[in-house]
C-alpha cells in the first residue's frame, strides 16, 4: 500500500508541477515540409512521425485532403500571407477558424505552391506519446486490486497488488487504434 500511495503522490507531484512546453509554431518553405530530416531536426519530431507528417502535407498540398477549415488572407505575397497567419495565431485571434488557433504539439504554416486554391497551409502536429504510466482499480473475487501499468507503444504491463503483495499481472497488445 505504502508503495501505491508514493507513486500517487509522485504523479500527483509530477502532474502539479509539470508545465506545457509553449506551442511551437514555425513558418516553413514547401521544400522544407517535404523534407521528413528537416521536420525531425528543426522541430523535435520522431523520424517515423516525421516521414508520416510529410506525406499528410504532401496530400493537403496537392489538394487532395479536404482543409479542416478554409479562411482570407489578404497580402502582397504567399510568403507575407504566412507570416500574418503565424502572427494571428501566436496572438489566438478569434476571426480564425478554431481549427487555426486550437491546442497542438507543432504549428507549421507554410506555403502551398501546388493547390492553387490556398496560399498558405496551417498544419497541427500532435505527437504520439509512446510512454505513459497508468494507476487504477481492478475487483475481481470480490477482492479490490490496485493495478499499476507502464505502456509503450502498443505493449501494456500491468501488475495487480492488494496493497502489500503483488497478486498477477498482465500483458497486453493494442492491435486497433483510432
Amino acid at each position: 500500500m505504502a508503495i501505491l500511495a508514493m507513486i500517487l503522490a509522485g504523479l500527483c507531484f509530477y502532474l502539479w508541477h509539470h508545465k506545457e512546453p509553449p506551442e511551437k509554431i514555425e513558418v516553413a518553405t514547401p521544400e522544407q515540409v517535404k523534407n521528413p530530416y528537416y521536420l525531425t531536426n528543426h522541430f523535435q519530431i520522431p523520424e517515423t512521425q516525421a516521414k508520416e507528417t510529410v506525406k499528410i502535407i504532401e496530400r493537403a498540398q496537392t489538394g487532395t485532403v479536404n482543409p479542416a477549415a478554409e479562411f482570407k488572407v489578404i497580402a502582397d505575397t504567399p510568403k507575407d500571407a504566412a507570416e500574418q497567419v503565424k502572427t494571428r495565431i501566436e496572438k489566438k485571434d478569434e476571426t480564425l477558424p478554431k481549427a487555426a488557433i486550437e491546442k497542438s504539439d507543432k504549428t507549421i504554416v507554410a506555403e502551398q505552391p501546388e493547390n492553387k486554391e490556398h496560399d498558405v497551409g496551417v498544419y497541427k502536429i500532435n505527437l504520439r506519446k509512446d510512454h505513459k504510466v497508468k494507476v487504477g482499480a481492478v475487483y475481481a473475487d470480490d477482492k479490490l486490486y490496485y493495478s499499476l501499468g507502464y505502456q509503450n507503444r502498443r505493449m501494456e504491463y500491468q501488475l495487480f497488488m492488494d496493497g502489500k503483495n503483488i497478486k498477477g499481472g498482465a500483458i497486453t497488445y493494442t492491435v486497433a487504434e483510432w
